[in-house]
């Protein structure tokens, strides 16, 4: 019909014909899509087009990477499943106390890194790092938003404020027991040599934060021998006090230290 009505018109005005005949057919065609949208609820149909529009753009996105790096879907999805647990993982490694869980979660880190690494193409190994590294930082998020729903400081200040009143109270019998035992200006190199290795029980959080390589066996060696050093200097029956006085001014300074935090963090919130 169409060819039929273009061959009747002079040739050089054909195109143009052409033309108008599309623009004819795709406004027509667009006035009975606006009377079918028309009966729709704007906001519902919004959002079911949007949910449409977001799993399109995923899966579209998932295939042109595939497609672009030279890995077949299947490859992708299987390592998208390793890259998942491999970030659990990394998030869930600064939770583990117990140095032989924390040596054994390690150690089966690296294993899985390996065979990542060593299953992927080496153009899409940076890629990889990139989405291991974006997955652990929403897992942290994601737990952090959990505790801050549950988190009420004021509660905790008096936690551990009554914590630290306990503490101060069972140290002030070993302390008066260590003045009669030990001589004052030795006592008082003590204190300060004590004081310094509770700034180091302190740091050494921050130390394992930066440095997720570094053992507790490896960070606490220095603290030891700082601890062996001081009990060497104080005569043998103050040897128990000292040792008490020193777990206790490490309790100190712990509690301490978190009512820093919570006071730093009072003021991020404010």
């Amino acid at each position: 019909m169409i060819k039929k009505i273009i061959k009747r018109l002079p040739k050089d005005s054909r195109a143009d014909a052409k033309k108008a005949i599309k623009t004819s057919i795709k406004m027509k065609l667009l006035k009975e899509k606006l009377k079918k949208l028309a009966k729709f609820d704007p906001k519902k149909l919004a959002a079911k087009v949007q949910k449409k529009i977001d799993r399109s753009a995923d899966k579209n996105a998932k295939n042109i990477d595939a497609i672009n790096k030279g890995v077949a879907p299947k490859l992708a999805a299987n390592l998208a499943a390793r890259i998942k647990k491999l970030a659990e993982m990394l998030a869930k490694r600064h939770r583990v106390r117990k140095l032989a869980k924390s040596k054994k979660l390690n150690n089966k880190i690296k294993r899985q890194m390996k065979n990542i690494m060593r299953g992927a193409p080496k153009n899409i190994r940076k890629d990889i790092i990139d989405a291991i590294k974006a997955l652990v930082t929403k897992y942290n998020n994601q737990r952090r938003t959990e505790f801050i729903s549950k988190f009420n400081p004021s509660k905790l200040a008096d936690k551990l404020n009554r914590g630290l009143v306990r503490v101060t109270d069972k140290q002030k019998p070993i302390l008066d027991s260590l003045k009669k035992g030990v001589k004052q200006n030795l006592l008082n190199k003590l204190i300060n040599q004590v004081s310094k290795v509770v700034a180091d029980v302190i740091a050494k959080r921050a130390a394992m934060k930066s440095n997720p390589n570094l053992t507790k066996k490896e960070l606490n060696a220095p603290i030891f021998a700082k601890i062996r050093d001081i009990l060497a200097q104080v005569p043998d029956n103050m040897k128990p006090d000292m040792k008490r006085f020193i777990k206790l001014e490490i309790a100190k300074g712990k509690i301490n230290a978190k009512l820093d935090r919570l006071q730093k963090f009072d003021a991020a919130k404010a």
